[in-house]
């Protein structure tokens, strides 16, 4: 390799000198500026390899491979988010979900780390924690300035949700307090929608019981993400003694989802509803006016 010395320093064999390169580096470090952007970029060269703090300047090796500098950056950026997930507050999680909406594209890895840097703590989130003795509650914290809806979902013992879908939707949901369980399931086959139509003109159709693909167990402090391309879901309390208390984002906003039934795959429209908004309960007639005509099962979506 025909290394030449430049007045800043050594050169590769390509002719970009050490600052070329260390300005390439910091001009992609800035990428992380909207998440870190108090600290000195300066601070984070160091933690690549072959570059040198020393003091205000760096001094690079006769040669530093431009993959090398590449994958660097992608572990700097992680520790970088990191130090910005200093969540310690409901309120510093509400306010880093704003940032985080703030475009068109939804960072699914980010928004499961802000999730998982939020320890819960009851005395935050107990003025939303709404509970009925006969279903579980869906309890709105906050509207995300219309790009989601943050909620506490309540749970007395052993209640339960349908099957069901969330009409294209991001759902992210974090265990406050309790145990959930989680099963799912995957999409009924065509031929189950449209069992009803079939019996009806005597051509019989197949009745196919929806088998589930996967369970677990969420504990409090624990994370989980679902959206319509990873299948459906049904979630209940398994104590019948310990309520529990979870908290879900949904981006976008919905207003109505699917039920399934697990012994058919047949699908029913539902509309949800909120049975608090911001820790003041909703009158009974506001909350039940849009699905009065439901079954009660569609109301638990």
């Amino acid at each position: 390799m025909n290394v030449k010395k430049g007045i800043s320093g050594h050169q590769s064999g390509e002719g970009r000198t050490d600052w070329d390169l260390l300005s390439s580096v910091s001009h992609k470090l800035q990428d992380t500026k909207d998440i870190a952007a108090d600290i000195p970029i300066t601070h984070y060269v160091h933690h690549i390899h072959y570059i040198h703090y020393i003091h205000h300047y760096a001094v690079l090796p006769v040669y530093v491979p431009q993959l090398v500098i590449q994958s660097q950056l992608g572990q700097v950026k992680q520790q970088v988010n990191k130090m910005a997930l200093s969540i310690t507050t409901l309120d510093d999680l509400i306010g880093q979900l704003h940032k985080a909406f703030e475009g068109d594209v939804v960072d699914v890895d980010y928004v499961t780390d802000l999730f998982n840097a939020y320890k819960s703590n009851p005395i935050e989130w107990k003025t939303f924690a709404k509970f009925d003795r006969y279903r579980y509650t869906r309890n709105l914290v906050d509207e995300g300035n219309g790009k989601f809806n943050l909620m506490l979902l309540c749970w007395g013992e052993g209640h339960v949700s349908s099957v069901h879908d969330h009409a294209d939707s991001h759902c992210f949901m974090k265990m406050l307090d309790g145990a959930l369980r989680e099963v799912r399931f995957s999409w009924p086959e065509e031929s189950a929608d449209s069992t009803s139509s079939s019996a009806a003109g005597g051509g019989g159709g197949d009745i196919r019981e929806m088998q589930p693909i996967g369970e677990a167990v969420l504990e409090t402090n624990e994370v989980c993400y679902i959206n319509d391309s990873l299948g459906l879901h049904r979630v209940e309390n398994p104590s019948h003694v310990d309520r529990s208390v979870s908290l879900h984002l949904y981006s976008p906003p919905f207003e109505s989802c699917q039920m399934f039934d697990q012994r058919t795959g047949k699908k029913t429209p539902c509309k949800v509803t909120f049975w608090s908004k911001f820790g003041e309960r909703l009158p009974t007639g506001a909350a039940n006016k849009s699905n009065a005509t439901l079954p009660e099962s569609c109301k638990r979506c």
